[in-house]
């Protein structure tokens, strides 16, 4: 188990069910320096970030690891079919902003950071690896993190429509004042003896949990229970949002969030007031 302190904590996501909003205009009201030409993808990421980071004073070192269970998906599904079937060469900015760590890089360039910067992609348990990435280097090195899962809502596919959010974590080594206490404990086969133990006023459920798991987990559970996919809709990476919701939403109480991973184990991940 490995104990951080939230310094600040920012939930950028709406109702999967509508017309989802002009990321660009609600970027343009936290970050009026933003570069023009980006994909939708990378608007998120910032949106969510700068809004974490504002009125923060960040160090220049703090690090970015942003996570992510589908990526640049909709952009890249556009190039690859212009490529593919209608064999025209990708456009140079396109291609780029389907490229690598193109978001973290635009987060790291607006906020002045030059520490460590990283994107995550590791299923429905992407959020949860990209907290194991920054306490690793936490725990190590010091400093800050900049920790947020982020996903856009694919194209429509008849299917119902998944949820989107940027989601953000600001975190620090425990013991210096901040908004929460976070413990991330190791993967577990079995959760049974984690929600037996947890001493938490809420659950949350990760969206990888199906609704059989969810039945059988809540029906042990004595507290209340914190629905996500209600307020952002369902997609890789909502534990960030559930997270980040509720230091926002429900100062003084406690709350322990699990997902799955592929493999079938559970994150136990825990917050506490300070």
């Amino acid at each position: 188990m490995i104990e951080l302190e939230v310094m600040s904590a920012a939930a950028v996501g709406w109702p999967a069910e509508g017309e989802p909003p002009s990321v660009r205009a609600l970027l343009k009201r936290v970050c009026a320096k933003a570069p023009r030409r980006l994909n939708r993808f990378t608007e998120l990421a910032l949106l969510g970030a700068c809004q974490c980071a504002q009125g923060r004073a960040l160090r220049p070192d703090c690090a970015v690891w942003l996570a992510s269970g589908r990526g640049y998906a909709a952009d890249t599904t556009a190039l690859v079919e212009a490529v593919t079937l209608r064999r025209e060469p990708p456009m140079p900015v396109e291609f780029i902003n389907v490229s690598g760590n193109t978001a973290g890089f635009y987060i790291a360039q607006l906020l002045g950071l030059n520490g460590r910067s990283g994107s995550v992609a590791a299923g429905a348990a992407s959020f949860e690896a990209g907290l194991a990435l920054a306490t690793a280097g936490l725990t190590v090195h010091g400093g800050q993190a900049l920790v947020g899962g982020v996903d856009e809502r694919p194209p429509a596919d008849g299917a119902a429509p998944p949820g989107e959010g940027s989601s953000w974590l600001l975190l620090q080594a425990a013991g210096r004042g901040g908004l929460a206490r976070l413990r991330l404990h190791r993967p577990v086969d079995d959760p049974r003896a984690v929600l037996a133990a947890a001493d938490a006023d809420w659950l949350s459920l990760g969206a990888s949990i199906d609704a059989e798991q969810r039945r059988a987990l809540l029906a042990g559970w004595r507290g209340q229970a914190l629905d996500a996919d209600a307020l952002c809709g369902r997609y890789p990476s909502n534990a960030a949002y559930a997270l980040a919701w509720f230091i926002e939403r429900r100062p003084g109480q406690r709350l322990l969030h699990l997902s799955a991973d592929r493999h079938g184990r559970y994150w136990p991940i825990e917050l506490e007031p300070l």
